[in-house]
């Protein structure tokens, strides 16, 4: 297994499925909605 380096990071999520993920993500309510909302732009 490689690990990264000083200039890299990994990040792992852990969703139960498709579903309960796209309703998080479209949560207008919370703090990652203007970074979700960048995102699909």
């Amino acid at each position: 297994m490689r690990y990264g380096g000083l200039r890299e990071f990994n990040v792992v999520q852990y969703r139960t499925d498709k579903e309960r993920l796209l309703a998080y993500a479209d949560q207008q309510d919370k703090e990652h909605r203007p970074a979700w909302t960048a995102f699909n732009l």
